[in-house]
């Protein structure tokens, strides 16, 4: 939701400490130049330059306090600075001062200037300026930049457009924008730290070492925490599961105010397959108030990872209540969530019913519940209902009920056939169609069905594991057998753990 109240900025004029006075009016081009940018960028309300002349001018409360300012003007920040020269050259530094706490919260500088064209660092200033604001006023993607880290504005846009990306399952693009960030600004650390989680995340090793070489080769910039990211990134691609565990919880431990950084820790205990520890990190965080930074308003990746946890613990109970909690915004993963917990409790009933009046609920995009295990496929095709209704159904069969498994099953087939035939013919759909084909024991459908991707696509590891799965379903030794031996030589790097799931189905 919008704050109750825009933010409201006052910007002192610069202060001139260059003790040449021909430099004067350059604090007040300062003042007038960033107040020009951050209007038009719409980042938030400006206090009128003329109110400050009057307010430092006229009696009784002349000051040039900006604090005083601030409460005068009903601010709630303070953009101010100074100038200095040496030799030929101006040194501009300016701060973002939160008034309610009196605290700098930003720190923007030195900008380089020609004392002779003191207007050529102006560009610069104003830019790195309404990145420092941005990232104090709206919350969303700085969980990971650093205070003393102002990037030049569009790099800083790139990089907050990537963290959206990301956090909504687009982690194509959100590498793309990370990579923007970085080199519209090559100081921009937290930018090639974020192109470096997205590829991991991708399984896009190759990528991650050249950007930890190119990181490395300026060590002097990189903190600890730094490094452990890229540590961290090179164990989620390489599948070194326990190595990411612990690399994760130092990071955590270091900086425990991060919330995060404990979401991180509690992703990584997930795939380390220590459930009892993602309740610990998780019990941590309150989302409401610790993950207001995120882009993603629904919270998807924490009630995913907590009920995923509880689940794996058998405590399911527990499991349909914290779904029963879920953020509200994200109604489609709510019911897969309640559906996983319904089915492990045997409640066949309430689940056909909740399906039945989900089968109209638009699709949902979330970043840490892929389509398949190597082909996440693209964001708005990931939780749609026939995805949800497909690994309810599974869950159902799990748990031994076969029949009610079967009728989800039959509604995802349904809500498929009912798509247009532009929504039909995507890779996406075609393949949970396979899935949800197979669990009706509609195998001759099903394979079909993949094979016809796996024609298309050779080397998808999920159109092939599919189609293995299926020969050993009904008794082709001879293309399950195929099948498993192509699996068999795919590299970790590319594939992650996906082909051995499939190995193992066959």
């Amino acid at each position: 939701p919008p704050p109750n109240a825009r933010q409201r900025v006052l910007i002192t004029v610069f202060e001139n400490r260059t003790g040449d006075p021909t430099l004067q009016a350059f604090g007040r081009m300062t003042q007038d130049w960033l107040a020009q940018g951050i209007v038009r960028a719409g980042l938030a309300d400006v206090v009128d330059a003329r109110a400050v002349f009057v307010q430092t001018h006229s009696a009784p409360h002349v000051t040039d306090d900006p604090l005083a300012l601030a409460h005068r003007t009903g601010a709630g920040l303070v953009v101010s600075g100074n100038y200095y020269r040496t030799g030929d050259t101006l040194l501009i530094q300016a701060s973002v001062t939160d008034v309610s706490t009196s605290r700098i919260v930003r720190a923007i500088g030195p900008i380089l200037a020609k004392s002779g064209d003191p207007v050529s660092g102006l560009d610069d200033l104003r830019s790195r300026v309404m990145s420092a604001l941005a990232s104090v006023v709206d919350a969303h993607a700085t969980q990971s930049l650093d205070a003393s880290e102002v990037p030049r504005f569009d790099a800083y846009q790139a990089y907050v457009e990537g963290w959206d990306a990301f956090w909504h399952g687009d982690g194509a693009q959100a590498q793309a924008l990370f990579l923007r960030a970085a080199r519209l600004d090559t100081a921009f650390t937290a930018a090639a730290l974020a192109a470096a989680t997205a590829s991991a995340n991708s399984n896009r090793c190759g990528f991650v070492d050249s950007l930890t070489q190119a990181l490395g080769m300026r060590a002097h910039a990189l903190t600890t925490l730094d490094r452990l990211a890229l540590q961290i990134a090179s164990a989620r691609c390489r599948g070194r599961n326990e190595e990411m565990l612990q690399l994760s919880l130092e990071r955590a431990d270091l900086d425990p105010g991060n919330s995060g950084n404990q979401m991180s820790a509690a992703a990584a205990a997930l795939w380390a397959n220590r459930p009892r520890r993602v309740l610990e990190l998780l019990g941590r965080i309150n989302p409401a108030i610790d993950l207001a930074w995120s882009t993603d308003t629904t919270h998807s990746a924490y009630w995913g990872d907590l009920t995923e946890a509880l689940h794996a613990l058998g405590r399911h109970r527990e499991e349909l209540d914290s779904a029963d909690r879920m953020t509200p915004g994200a109604p489609l993963t709510r019911v897969w969530l309640r559906g996983s917990a319904l089915a492990a409790l045997a409640r066949s009933a309430d689940v056909l019913a909740m399906l039945d009046t989900s089968i109209t609920l638009p699709f949902e995009t979330a970043s840490d519940i892929g389509l398949a295990p190597y082909t996440d496929g693209r964001p708005q095709y990931t939780v749609t209902f026939g995805w949800v209704a497909n690994w309810i159904s599974r869950e159902l069969a799990y748990h031994g009920d076969t029949a009610t498994a079967r009728k989800v099953a039959s509604r995802a087939v349904a809500w498929y056939r009912s798509r247009s035939v532009e929504e039909r013919s995507t890779v996406e759909e075609r393949l949970v169609y396979a899935w949800s084909l197979e669990m009706t024991g509609a195998y001759p459908e099903a394979e079909r069905v993949a094979r016809q991707l796996v024609a298309e696509d050779s080397g998808n590891v999920d159109f092939r594991g599919e189609l293995a799965g299926l020969a050993a379903e009904r008794g082709d030794t001879a293309m399950a057998g195929s099948m498993d031996r192509w699996l068999a030589v795919q590299p970790s790097s590319r594939v992650s753990w996906s082909a051995s799931i499939y190995r193992a189905r066959v």
